[in-house]
Formats: structure tokens, C-alpha cells, sequence
């Protein structure tokens, strides 16, 4: 886990947080989509997800993150309920190994998708 948390940080810099609370490790991260309407101007960014992931102390052996999407922006209720059913669909694929890159990779593919509908 330690690793796969070292690989988040580099590569998101300062939208990732990371919080310990009891045995639960929480990992903040503030996910933008890659097209082109954010390169205008990065404070106005169309399409942004903040991904939650609480990691029990027995992950990735023996129990999966429980991943919340909340805070969007640019996005529908309808939208978000896909991502949330991709996101669950990425943990089940991937029960007992390190998920977190997966899913939020999922969500970046997933958003690229829907930036042509905004």
C-alpha cells in the first residue's frame, strides 16, 4: 500500500491529501479532466471530481477501499451515477490486489468521454 500511495503522490501533487484516522487511511484526490477547456484557464475548470478513498488497514490483501466521488462539477447526477457504477465494477475486477490507480484512471477515461458533452 505504501508504495502504491508514494506513486499517487507523485503523481498528483497537490491535489491529494492524506489523512489517518484509527486503523483507516483516507486518501483525498481532486481529479480534472485532461481536454482541452481546462488549459484556458486552470482556476475555471470545467470538470472536476473529488475521489475519496478510505483504506482499512487490511488493504489490498484482504478487503477493498470503499471509494466516495463527491464535489463535481460539470457534471450530471447521471454522469456521476456511471462513474460511481465504473468505479465499483474496477474494485470487484480487482479484489485483493492495489485498486486505486485503476479507479481513478477509469474516472480520467470516463471523463474525457463526457467532456464532448459539455
Amino acid at each position: 500500500m505504501d508504495e502504491e500511495i508514494q506513486v499517487l503522490q507523485s503523481i498528483f501533487l497537490d491535489d491529494l491529501t492524506i489523512n489517518q484516522v484509527n486503523d483507516r487511511t483516507i486518501i483525498t484526490i481532486t481529479i480534472y479532466s485532461h481536454g482541452e477547456e481546462n488549459e484556458i484557464d486552470l482556476d475555471k475548470r470545467l470538470l472536476c471530481i473529488t475521489f475519496i478513498a478510505e483504506l482499512p488497514a487490511t488493504y489490498p490483501e484482504h478487503s477493498s477501499p470503499k471509494i466516495t466521488l463527491c464535489q463535481s462539477r460539470g457534471l450530471t447526477d447521471e454522469q456521476l451515477t456511471e462513474l460511481n457504477e465504473l468505479i465499483q465494477s474496477c474494485l470487484e475486477l480487482n479484489t485483493g490486489s492495489c485498486v486505486l490507480y485503476e479507479c481513478i484512471e477509469s474516472i480520467t477515461n470516463c471523463q474525457l468521454k463526457l467532456v464532448q458533452y459539455v
